[in-house]
């Protein structure tokens, strides 16, 4: 399931607003892993890419770029959006333009739903720019979470509604409607 993101970049570029770095991927068939292919469209290297996470576990070793996490699962962490980092370690010389890299991580899928994020890069001068759009995995939200408690709480409330309205009006069946007596005349 890969949605790719190539025209940001073009975009940003055309209209001069920042680098054009673009970014393309998303999750697995299963949802149980995550790949994003970084290309760098700049006259300047990509040193820092930061990937948005929630519920991730085991990041993809890439060579050349050292590799920091945040909120892992497993590792004490987990339950908050958490950071994937990947910093170029020396002699490397990070993502060269007109090149791209291929990051991924795993993720315990329970909780995690795919949502565009955005993710950030740093340049070999030291500017960032922010790249929206890309997919990573995020928390649910809380409605989506909490619908079929939402559901089971509206039908409850239905049932004592309607069971308040039936003790209102009486029984309606047609023998009671016998039972009852005309007025007394005298």
């Amino acid at each position: 399931m890969s949605f790719p993101f190539a025209f940001v970049g073009a975009v940003c570029a055309c209209l001069g607003a920042g680098p054009a770095v673009s970014v393309e991927g998303g999750s697995s068939e299963d949802g149980h892993s995550y790949t994003w292919t970084v290309y760098n469209s700049t006259a300047q290297a990509v040193m820092y890419i930061e990937f948005p996470h929630y519920n991730g576990d085991l990041p993809t070793d890439v060579p050349g770029w050292t590799l920091e996490m945040t909120e892992q699962v497993g590792a004490g962490g987990g339950g908050r959006v958490g950071k994937l980092m990947y910093t170029a370690k020396a002699p490397y010389r990070g993502l060269m333009p007109g090149r791209s890299e291929t990051f991924g991580l795993r993720v315990a899928p329970a909780g995690a739903v795919e949502r565009a994020a955005v993710m950030r890069v740093r340049f070999a001068d030291g500017t960032e720019s922010q790249i929206a759009g890309v997919l990573c995995p995020m928390p649910e939200s809380w409605l989506s979470r909490n619908i079929p408690l939402i559901g089971l709480g509206a039908c409850f409330v239905l049932f004592l509604a309607i069971a308040r309205l039936r003790r209102r009006r009486g029984p309606r069946d047609d023998q009671s409607a016998d039972k009852r007596t005309p007025p007394q005349t005298a």
